[in-house]
């Protein structure tokens, strides 16, 4: 589902971030960012066959799902990544309060490292827990990706476990990470 658009005014006075909703003309982009494993690499999702039109119809059928909050992240007018609070039923079932897990992407080398998918995932978590009725969030991270574990602690996210799980035929090991409403609500950038 797409709930509304939400400006970034704390990431730089000199460039422009948004959280805009997901539109099927994006598919040319977003298409790229997932034919390039090396972007695709840390997701946990084998994107080998997905295909321009699947991609288009991915796009269009997000403002419908029920089962996920999708935004994309608009950097001075240019679609840099996605961010999302996905898997809405099963992370409710399992924490027994509305939750949801993240899954954000920046899909060119150019943009990482900007901090652009760690605030774009707080101004998310911001509407989750203050607007969305969301009690948990729920990220995870491979172990061998330290800069999302590493960003996630530094937002807040409490470390749970590790968790394994079986990914295009290979075993991978997940840092699993939680945000509470509470702890969120202790945070500094709760505020923004």
């Amino acid at each position: 589902m797409y709930t509304r658009g939400i400006d970034i005014d704390k990431y730089s006075s000199s460039h422009i971030l948004k959280l805009v909703r997901p539109k099927k003309e994006y598919a040319k982009t977003t298409f790229k960012w997932i034919s390039r494993p090396e972007v695709t690499k840390y997701l946990g999702e084998d994107f080998s066959k997905t295909t321009y039109e699947n991609e288009v119809e991915h796009l269009n059928g997000i403002s419908t799902d029920k089962d996920c909050f999708s935004w994309m992240i608009e950097l001075d007018g240019r679609i840099v990544g996605n961010v999302e609070i996905n898997q809405i039923k099963k992370m409710t079932k399992k924490y027994r309060a509305k939750s949801g897990s993240f899954c954000t992407l920046i899909g060119s080398e150019k943009d990482w490292c900007k901090g652009i998918g760690t605030i774009s995932k707080k101004y998310a978590c911001n509407w989750a827990f203050r607007d969305g009725g969301f009690k948990f969030i729920e990220a995870k991270a491979y172990v061998q990706n330290d800069r999302s574990w590493v960003a996630l602690e530094h937002s807040g996210f409490q470390y749970k476990n590790n968790e394994n799980e079986i990914v295009n035929g290979q075993s991978v090991e997940w840092k699993v990470y939680l945000l509470s409403k509470h702890d969120w609500e202790l945070l500094e950038w709760s505020k923004d």
